[in-house]
């Protein structure tokens, strides 16, 4: 139930619009689930299926309700965060990290347990900032988080929380 890519592209030009006549900011978060390609492949796309059902549902239930979650494409997904700050984003970043830490188990028809996490990058937009380079901001932020060791949130502004890399994706029987 949440947007496409295209849907959440026509979303961000609207805001961007809309707060370059006052004084606000957007945030935009892209997420993306560690390992998914492994997961899918070990498992089947039945059970990647429901790794991404499941990590769509933490997303939605954890944003606030004016924010937009959207499906980016494969494995990643797009926030859109309104308004937002540097402090805001952060917060939501990290809280979105803490929740999928907390509910990320997924279940196999077999019955084994797959330990999902992800990877987070944030960016605030500036002043006239094309939507091109919001999301190349936040996208780099993504990648910044991947390099970090994955199961984190990484700002385009450097400000950034891990969590515990013990709780990295693994599966257990």
């Amino acid at each position: 139930e949440l947007l496409n890519r295209g849907g959440m592209r026509e979303r961000i030009d609207e805001e961007l619009l809309r707060v370059q006549r006052g004084t606000s900011h957007i945030g935009l978060l892209c997420l993306d689930v560690d390992l998914f390609k492994q997961t899918d492949g070990r498992f089947g796309q039945a059970v990647g299926d429901q790794a991404l059902k499941g990590m769509a549902e933490i997303i939605h239930e954890t944003l606030r309700p004016y924010d937009v979650a959207a499906r980016g494409g494969g494995d990643e997904f797009l926030v859109l965060v309104q308004p937002a700050d540097a402090e805001t984003l952060h917060h939501i970043g990290t809280r979105l990290c803490h929740q999928i830490t907390e509910n990320r188990q997924v279940t196999t028809i077999d019955g084994d347990s797959i330990i999902l996490s992800a990877s987070i990058g944030g960016h605030l937009s500036r002043k006239n900032e094309p939507l091109d380079s919001l999301l190349q901001h936040a996208d780099q932020a993504l990648y910044a988080a991947k390099a970090a060791g994955r199961n984190c949130y990484r700002s385009s502004e450097d400000h950034h929380i891990c969590t515990d890399r013990s709780t990295l994706p693994s599966v257990t029987g």
